[in-house]
């Protein structure tokens, strides 16, 4: 279910003077409206679901309209003269009178007095209530973000209250922990983190980071390379020196770390092969760059790092990619690795090689009849150029380890020639062909 209600208007109980009223709401592709259920501390539990209302509905104003939320505090809507205030129960006497300064006296003390007696009319009996509305909740656990956030208001409703009873606090902290073992594997992570930072019931970090510890691992046995990008940097964030570093922590380094990384290890490495040879050859392209994304790339090097980091035990997957590192090379260096050949070829200088054109062709993957006519017509293929070498960098990172953590400028390669690989980078930055023209002069203060 949807937890995005809207207020847009209250009841009218068509008083002369002054009326504290209902807010109502309503939600997105419904016939319905809705009304809060609250506790005694206007904390929203829920949400009744009415077809006929049976009263008429008096509209907010424009500004008053805004998104109501299980957990939160409901608005308090009071009708004087015909005119709709919108109190925000938390504020204080002089915050109502300053910022609805037209709302009277008699209006702003009965809304106190209301506050006042609700507050004060707890009694232990009501823990007993959350304890029921609890056991209600728990008889079918659900992963979704309503039930979350359903677990969460009863949690808070509690805790407004008064320290809850000790029985209370392990049936809450038992819920969520039967919810973690029954969900955690399965959900987004934006959900499991929602149940662990549910106020006054956090867990120790080092508890929380198991919890999202055996997650990530639940998850590397299913998706594996296939782990998306921001999960990634969250676990990244969590685990700065890598899943494998926090199981060998957890573990102390004993015989369930081996098991648990050589299952890890394992599933990633047959996927990898995978990946890289299917068993539909035609789909093969560990031989061409082109058919290879530069966030795809990106992607895969995070993943290798956020669950190996120092660890070796990733190595053999990451060689699968030494193909493709080998022909990144060759087809740098077929660029970069002569600046007057290049040069030749953008310019028309002199004819270059047959053989040169003819490589430079299939490494872009351009017919004869689409290649570069005029110098101008060259920025299009040398933004291939550098997008190449950022493939090249990437590969080198995932296939060569302990080069890893270095910048992208610190990555330098046999046969490449980086003034001219500068050249081009301004060439495009400026998107003037002629600045490839600098490297080919020299430069007198270097003689």
């Amino acid at each position: 279910m949807d937890d995005r209600y809207d207020l847009f208007g209250c009841i009218d109980f068509g008083t002369d003077s002054y009326a504290i009223s209902v807010p109502i709401l309503r939600r997105r592709n419904s016939n319905y409206v809705y009304i809060p259920k609250t506790d005694n501390f206007f904390i929203i539990l829920d949400f009744y679901e009415v077809l006929e209302l049976g009263y008429a509905v008096k509209p907010v104003n424009a500004s008053d309209e805004r998104p109501v939320q299980i957990g939160h505090k409901a608005p308090v809507p009071i009708v004087q003269e015909r005119e709709v205030y919108v109190v925000d129960p938390d504020w204080t006497e002089s915050e109502i009178r300053s910022r609805l300064p037209r709302l009277g006296n008699e209006a702003v003390k009965a809304f106190l007095s209301l506050r006042s007696r609700l507050s004060a009319a707890h009694s232990p009996a009501e823990h007993a209530d959350i304890g029921a509305a609890m056991d209600d909740l728990l008889t079918d656990p659900v992963r979704s973000r309503y039930w979350i956030s359903k677990f969460s208001a009863l949690v808070r409703s509690a805790f407004a209250r008064g320290t809850p009873p000790p029985n209370l606090l392990d049936q809450v902290e038992n819920a969520r922990l039967k919810w973690l073992d029954k969900f955690s594997a399965k959900s987004s992570l934006k959900l499991v983190q929602g149940i662990l930072d549910i106020p006054h019931l956090k867990l120790h970090p080092a508890s929380a980071n198991r919890v999202m510890l055996r997650r990530f691992e639940g998850m590397l046995l299913t998706k594996g390379i296939f782990i998306s990008k921001s999960e990634l940097y969250a676990y990244e964030r969590m685990f700065p020196d890598g899943i494998f570093e926090a199981i060998k922590q957890e573990t102390g380094g004993q015989y369930e770390f081996w098991s648990r990384r050589n299952a890890i290890s394992e599933f990633v490495a047959q996927q990898t092969y995978e990946l890289v040879y299917p068993s539909d050859s035609t789909q093969g392209r560990i031989h061409q760059p082109k058919r290879w994304s530069v966030g795809e790339l990106s992607s895969i090097l995070l993943f290798f790092e956020v669950v190996a980091g120092n660890d070796t035990g990733l190595d053999n997957s990451r060689q699968y990619f030494a193909p493709l590192f080998d022909k990144c090379l060759e087809q740098v260096r077929l660029f970069l690795g002569d600046r007057y050949r290049l040069a030749s070829a953008v310019f028309h200088s002199k004819p270059p090689p047959p053989w040169y054109l003819r490589e430079i062709m299939q490494a872009l993957e351009i017919p004869a009849s689409q290649f570069p006519s005029s110098s101008d017509d060259w920025l299009d293929s040398l933004r291939d150029v550098a997008e190449l070498h950022r493939k090249l960098v990437i590969v080198s990172k995932i296939v060569r380890p302990n080069t890893s953590k270095l910048s992208d400028a610190d990555i330098a390669l046999d046969g490449i020639d980086y003034s001219l690989l500068t050249a081009v980078n301004n060439a495009l930055a400026t998107r003037n062909i002629s600045a490839l023209r600098a490297v080919l002069t020299p430069n007198p203060t270097s003689v």
